[in-house]
């Protein structure tokens, strides 16, 4: 295999690792997928220490390994949030349900007295 063809097949199988489309491994942005995904050996693969040098600078630890990815992340955060807002909206609302039951218990005991305490009987005679 001469340099150019190793070369260029690193640089292909590089590009479609970026952008998420790999065709030969899982897409995990590793230096083992790039071998695999340019159908050479890591042996070979490190011998072409400038595709390396590339690879190492379009690829860090933030970098997602694909598109997808990065769209699931982005909706997982979404739904966590949704998921705070509804548990904090369901906190206010059982708030409201005790105040709600505490007055209704109050009013219940206030109809359970006796109406004499509370209400004045006017003489119908008058």
């Amino acid at each position: 295999m001469t340099p150019d063809s190793t070369e260029t097949k690193l640089r292909e199988a590089m590009a479609r690792l970026l952008v998420g489309k790999p065709q030969n491994c899982d897409g995990k942005l590793t230096k083992a997928n790039l071998a695999r995904e340019a159908k050479v050996s890591q042996a070979t693969m490190y011998r072409a220490k400038n595709i390396l040098a590339e690879w190492d600078s379009q690829v860090s630890d933030s970098t997602p390994r694909n598109a997808q990815v990065s769209r699931l992340e982005a909706e997982l955060s979404r739904s966590k949030k949704r998921v705070r807002d509804l548990e904090q909206h369901n906190t206010e609302l059982r708030r409201q349900v005790i105040a709600a039951a505490t007055v209704i218990a109050e009013l219940s005991a206030r109809l359970d007295q006796p109406l004499s305490k509370s209400v004045t009987v006017l003489d119908s005679k008058r």
